[in-house]
């Protein structure tokens, strides 16, 4: 009996130590991201690449790394199943091969979260995670390390806007991907202008635009973000901020942008969403997370980290299908539709009418 608990004991412990070690794995991640191995692990022949191969290839455009920490930090990776390990027949050393995983974090691919990975640079990033016990006790954070305003921080720190909006390109073009499968065409029917909220520089409409030839856009999101915009056929780029007022179109877009906000700051949008819209038949498409739709539960731990993502660096929130609905029909679209996706976000459409 007694070594049956010491084996749960370990088993335990040992899942502790993971929970205490986590950064390891993203700092490791962050590191190669940023050293481009992921990419040259891409642009290589289908064979596995030695280390000495990878050095060889870092060298070329930087200085020597040193092959012995390449290694190291490789061994760990392949450990984590980003890369594939074997040993080279020929030279009998470590080599490495890319997988499925590897690829998202390639930024030769289509679709990257290289950029998002990035962001990991930007030492402010984890400021907020230091004042969350402050958030949880006194519903607020910040007064320990400053007050962390991520849109007062794009808009003050250039450098870290152009990371921010390359890492949101990522994130929506994987999402984009997903609507696109299962939306379609028949989304938009009939729609002539789509607006959308918080667009930043514009891949979502683009996306959109590409599908449905017949559909114009508006890019609505904050001044110094649509400064950055790339011209787009048929999108036009308009500054200003969604608590004042919103574009008028047939449909509104928004995606990843309500789960930013408290329902209070939610309900000051939904309610300029519903002047916005042209016609009562207009909708709002909403793309989200669902909290408890999904019986997979890698899907479902996604979202519950992406919730605690939104308390600690916005104070906003993943919300329930229920909590959904009654924050749609609060701020005055009483019906709504929630359509899956391949992804662990949802489509929902709220109607006004």
């Amino acid at each position: 009996m007694a070594e049956e608990r010491n084996v749960l004991d370990l088993e335990s412990q040992i899942r502790a130590w993971q929970a205490t070690t986590a950064l390891v794995y993203t700092m490791s991640l962050h590191c190669a991201v940023e050293l481009g191995i992921p990419d040259i692990m891409d642009e290589a022949p289908a064979t596995p690449l030695p280390v000495s191969r990878i050095a060889a290839a870092l060298h070329s455009t930087g200085p020597p790394p040193d092959s012995s920490v390449l290694h190291r930090l490789m061994r760990f990776l392949a450990h984590k199943g980003v890369f594939a390990e074997c040993v080279d027949p020929t030279t009998g050393e470590p080599a490495y091969a890319p997988t499925l995983i590897s690829r998202w974090f390639s930024r030769r691919s289509e679709l990257s979260l290289a950029s998002v990975v990035l962001l990991q640079k930007w030492g402010f990033q984890t400021s907020p995670w230091h004042d969350l016990a402050e958030r949880v006790v006194l519903r607020r954070g910040g007064s320990k390390h400053g007050k962390w305003d991520m849109w007062a921080m794009t808009a003050a720190e250039p450098e870290y806007s152009a990371a921010f909006n390359a890492a949101m390109v990522g994130m929506s073009s994987i999402a984009m991907r997903a609507v696109t499968a299962v939306y379609k065409g028949g989304g938009f029917e009939g729609i002539r202008t789509v607006v959308d909220v918080g667009g930043g520089t514009g891949a979502v409409l683009k996306a959109i635009t590409e599908l449905c030839p017949s559909v114009c856009g508006i890019n609505f999101d904050l001044p110094h973000v649509v400064a950055a915009a790339p011209e787009c056929p048929r999108v036009e780029h308009v500054g200003g901020s969604m608590f004042d007022g919103i574009p008028a179109g047939d449909a509104i877009f928004m995606k990843l942008v309500l789960h930013c906000f408290d329902d209070e700051g939610c309900l000051r949008i939904l309610k300029n969403c519903q002047k916005a819209l042209q016609q009562k038949s207009g909708k709002l498409i909403i793309v989200e997370a669902v909290l408890g739709a999904d019986e997979d539960d890698s899907l479902e731990d996604m979202k519950k980290t992406f919730d605690m993502m939104m308390l600690a660096y916005t104070g906003g929130k993943e919300r329930t299908e229920a909590e959904w609905r009654k924050l749609l029909r609060s701020g005055g679209f009483p019906r709504c539709n929630v359509i899956r996706l391949p992804s662990f976000h949802s489509i929902i459409e709220a109607f006004a009418e």
